[in-house]
């Protein structure tokens, strides 16, 4: 029998251990907490020199993607990436490049916005090879997790950090089955739900509501026409009904054409779509996700 841990035995003691905050977002981290995150980031390796040398190419990708802000600093001032000639005759890269880009990744994760951060991890793990991206990933998560951040990271996405079953259950399996290229328009609205619903603003959380469900409706169009863009959600909705994708006589058809309408309802009454009578709030962009990713699993299902 494992001796347990006094954490384990006593749940009151991790009041004391960890204190308890609200989920927030990586700019409402302290100086001191970024800089605690950022030592066990360095010291399992990552953003390392020479141990993981996908820093410098993430760094080089932010600054390609936003070069109004170029963000790294230090790399793009230094230049490269610079390569020598060994005796072999085979070119490899400098380690004074990869330096620098450590150095501005640690700047980044200081004193930059967490849209920045958040777009530097994802770039930086979008390179990372399959084992080592489920080490940093998990990581990661232990660390929003112990931290209170409001975001996990899934197979593909940053996501909003929800039950544990619901991101098990739901998000993940469905994010992966997406991750196909002919669902790329579906992924693509997700993703931009997320980047919006992350903004944690009324603007942010009002177009993560129209992105999410512009991907149901992309979705539908995709596994009813072959491509997406043609087909209202009611339409689409009848249409799957006369192929067969939907029972009309199912729970299943009921339940979304319920749901269905009151999505329409939330966009016409929050979302982009239509000029607002209110803005959405963070209850209600997280319900629209969690009620888009769970008819997506159930549409993937059938």
């Amino acid at each position: 029998m494992k001796f347990k841990s006094w954490s384990d035995s006593n749940k009151n003691a991790i009041d004391a251990l960890r204190p308890h905050f609200e989920l927030r977002q990586w700019v409402d981290l302290s100086y001191d907490e970024k800089d605690t995150i950022i030592k066990y980031f360095l010291n399992k390796n990552w953003f390392d020199v020479e141990y993981n040398n996908k820093t410098l190419p993430a760094v080089l990708t932010l600054n390609e993607k936003f070069k109004i802000k170029s963000y790294g600093q230090a790399t793009l001032n230094h230049g490269g990436p610079h390569f020598s000639q060994s005796m072999n005759g085979y070119r490899h890269q400098e380690s004074c490049c990869y330096s620098f880009a450590q150095t501005d990744v640690i700047k980044i994760l200081k004193e930059e916005h967490s849209d920045v951060v958040y777009e530097l991890l994802s770039i930086y793990a979008a390179h990372l090879e399959e084992n080592n991206f489920s080490s940093f990933k998990n990581l990661f998560n232990d660390i929003s997790e112990q931290f209170y951040l409001n975001i996990l990271m899934t197979a593909s996405h940053l996501v909003p950090k929800q039950d544990e079953k619901i991101t098990e259950e739901i998000y993940e399996p469905v994010l992966t089955f997406l991750a196909e290229e002919q669902w790329t328009p579906v992924n693509n609205d997700l993703r931009d739900a997320f980047a919006d619903y992350f903004k944690s603003t009324p603007e942010g959380y009002s177009a993560s509501v129209t992105h999410a469900i512009s991907a149901l409706q992309g979705f539908l169009q995709i596994q009813i026409y072959g491509k997406a863009g043609k087909g209202t959600i009611d339409a689409l909705l009848a249409e799957a009904v006369k192929k067969n994708i939907i029972q009309e006589s199912s729970l299943a058809h009921n339940l979304f054409k319920k749901v269905f309408d009151e999505l329409m309802k939330e966009r016409q009454t929050v979302g982009d779509a239509h000029p607002k009578n209110r803005y959405a709030d963070e209850k209600s962009a997280r319900l629209t996700l969690n009620l888009v990713m769970s008819i997506l699993q159930s549409l993937i299902q059938s």
